[in-house]
């Protein structure tokens, strides 16, 4: 699976938005968890070749604190791992 994967804002209040650019058509795993491993937010998004951009909305309901956004492949391979932080 090659492909480019960015997210943003790093801080956050209520969305955070996940761009990937996928070579081909593809399916990945998106996960939002609390620094303790708790999934807070899963979601598995059908990629179509080139630019794709996924919302993760509605997450003022979370605590203020650190997160960590995981994106993994359909075999659990780590493809994007990042910190964020919810204001």
């Amino acid at each position: 699976m090659t492909m480019r994967i960015s997210s943003y804002p790093h801080e956050f209040v209520h969305i955070v938005t996940i761009e990937i650019d996928a070579a081909t058509e593809e399916y990945c795993i998106i996960s939002l968890s609390d620094l303790s491993g708790t999934i807070l937010r899963m979601l598995g998004v059908n990629l179509i070749e080139g630019k794709n951009t996924i919302p993760l909305l509605n997450l003022e309901t979370l605590s203020s604190g650190s997160y960590n956004l995981e994106v993994k492949d359909t075999y659990g391979r780590f493809l994007y791992n990042t910190e964020l932080i919810k204001h």
